[in-house]
């Protein structure tokens, strides 16, 4: 893994709950450091306090964005590395090929519905990664929203 960073928590005020229960949504945010365009990256974002469901996972650009390219791209890839720091599991995935990053305007990555729940201890990383010649990445912020969920 290239330069592993530290990332902020914000939790939502969220109401008291039965013992056992978990309500509200948490967001796990991480800075995201310019790229040139033939640069790759790889972030530590969360490791999970609990059972949680990953429910959205965003890229916002402050830097200006960038328009998409079908040759020269980047891929942007949440993975859970489970517990041992191994796993390969793609979480959410999105690239540039057909989509602009618009500046300030969220850029969604598609969540795997099967690997969108993460176990305890779990490790969560973000990776940038480019093809070809790639696009460079401006400097901006990575969003996790997740909420705690109770074990079936």
């Amino acid at each position: 893994m290239a330069n592993v960073k530290y990332v902020g928590e914000y939790e939502e005020k969220v109401s008291p709950a039965p013992e056992g229960v978990y309500w509200g949504r948490r967001v796990a945010t991480l800075k995201l450091e310019p790229l040139a365009a033939d640069g790759d990256d790889v972030y530590g974002v969360l490791v999970a306090p609990c059972l949680i469901e990953i429910l959205s996972v965003g890229v916002v650009d402050v830097d200006g964005g960038h328009t998409h390219n079908a040759t020269n791209y980047r891929t942007f890839e949440l993975t859970n590395r489970g517990t041992a720091g191994s796993g390969t599991t793609a979480v959410a995935v999105g690239t540039t090929i057909t989509d602009d990053i618009t500046q300030y305007v969220p850029f969604a990555l598609a969540i795997t519905p099967a690997d969108r729940i993460v176990e305890r201890g779990e490790v969560l990383t973000f990776s940038s990664t480019h093809t070809a010649s790639g696009v460079a990445q401006g400097e901006g912020i990575l969003a996790v929203v997740y909420r705690p969920v109770k074990k079936q």
